[in-house]
């Protein structure tokens, strides 16, 4: 073997090793918060459950029931990731109604938006059919939303609108928080650009959008992205 193909290898080996614990690292953070809020809930309802009644005992099943399907939608949101990081995504287009699947997303982050004092705007039903992945569309409307409360700031409002145009579905998300500038918005879809804290200090990895944009491409539509900053974001996913 000569020097040449040894360094080549080496290369090839820092990058495995530095793709693995990637890895190991969005393992960690997108379970970490559900385990722990999970673990908080117990030990609270562990040391007042003598003390409760049946109406408080109640209550405490439905935030534990909130934060396992949050676990459950951080398990098959990492799914998806690594199928779609190793070749093994598959197209399972049906025909369906939006107006249910965008309300089932803003639910979803409610808790969350709330917990920072942001607005959601009521969503307008639109009555809008569209032929698409279901699952994989329910995962990208999820990461935009999840963007917005992740970079908007108190009293701020997030709101979803779908409509048709041209022959073309769109489905857009916007908010009326930090925003970013050119250069940021230029690097969005870079996947060695380093993440951004949200204005609560939220930690990631920036693989929202880098997976927004790979699936889209594979269901033939496209995701357009403008932001100001001070002002806010608007994120269209396009059919």
């Amino acid at each position: 073997m000569t020097e040449e193909e040894i360094k080549i290898l080496q290369a090839e080996n820092l990058k495995l090793k530095a793709e693995k614990e990637k890895f190991f690292s969005i393992i960690s953070l997108w379970l970490s918060s559900p385990l722990n809020n999970l673990k908080a809930l117990s030990d609270m309802l562990l040391g007042q459950a003598d003390s409760m009644d049946k109406a408080g005992i109640m209550e405490f099943n439905k935030h534990l029931g909130t934060e396992i399907n949050k676990l459950s939608g951080s398990m098959q949101n990492l799914i998806e990731w690594a199928n779609l990081e190793t070749g093994n995504f598959k197209i399972n287009k049906t025909s369906f109604e939006l107006d249910g699947l965008i309300e089932e997303a803003i639910d979803s982050i409610k808790v969350q938006a709330l917990k920072k004092a942001i607005a959601i705007a009521d969503f307008e039903p639109s009555g809008i059919t569209i032929e698409t992945d279901k699952k994989m569309l329910r995962l990208m409307v999820g990461n935009l939303l999840s963007n917005a409360v992740k970079f908007s700031r108190k009293d701020d409002t997030i709101k979803v609108e779908v409509s048709r145009s041209d022959s073309k579905t769109i489905i857009g998300v916007t908010d009326s928080g930090v925003g970013m500038g050119p250069a940021k918005l230029a690097a969005i879809f870079n996947t060695e650009r380093k993440s951004q804290p949200g204005t609560a200090n939220e930690q990631g990895f920036g693989l929202g959008l880098v997976t927004n944009k790979k699936v889209i491409e594979l269901l033939e539509g496209s995701i357009q992205i403008d932001s100001t900053p001070g002002k806010g974001t608007e994120a269209k996913l396009i059919f």
